[in-house]
């Protein structure tokens, strides 16, 4: 009953050291989109009705009553405080369900093939047509810097790495 036991410890150690931790890295499937500066600098600048594209106004892609797939977007959110706001009220609140809906089309493993980016540029088919006149459009240069630089594996999108994505004087990335 004894060896038993063991083989159960050694078997346990063996699955836990299959699991090292992966260091994130642009472009690596692990690591968490952070939330922050999508609500600050992707929403706002990409996706928001005063944004170029306006995504959220175009009927297709607004929430409520979308026509446009997966993508739900709801117009006109204010950023949430996060100093006055715990993640559990965040995660009740329509820009965090806006958050879950974008993220949906963003491809952790190769960023530029997201359909947040392809579609605007008519790569695959968007029955909205184009968007973006190129990947350089600010609007895209700033969803594809969200996409690829995430919060490491093991954390979530509130955490403290998130600041990191902000240009000096917590500002969005100038694109």
């Amino acid at each position: 009953m004894r060896w038993l036991a063991n083989v159960a410890v050694i078997s346990a150690l063996s699955l836990l050291s299959a699991c090292d931790p992966v260091e994130n890295t642009p472009g690596s499937p692990s690591g968490t989109l952070c939330f922050d500066y999508f609500q600050r600098c992707v929403y706002p600048q990409a996706l928001d009705i005063a944004a170029p594209i306006a995504c959220s106004s175009s009927g297709c892609h607004q929430e409520p009553g979308n026509s446009g797939g997966a993508l739900r977007i709801a117009p006109r959110l204010s950023p949430v405080d996060l100093s006055t706001t715990t993640p559990d009220q965040v995660r009740a609140m329509a820009i965090y369900s806006t958050f879950k809906s974008v993220t949906g089309s963003a491809n952790l493993e190769s960023p530029r093939q997201s359909n947040l980016l392809r579609k605007p540029l008519v790569e695959v088919v968007h029955g909205g047509g184009r968007i973006f006149t190129s990947d350089q459009d600010s609007a895209a240069r700033q969803l594809l810097y969200w996409i690829t630089n995430r919060a490491p594996a093991g954390g979530d999108e509130f955490s403290a790495q998130c600041a990191s994505l902000f240009a000096p004087g917590n500002l969005c990335q100038p694109f």
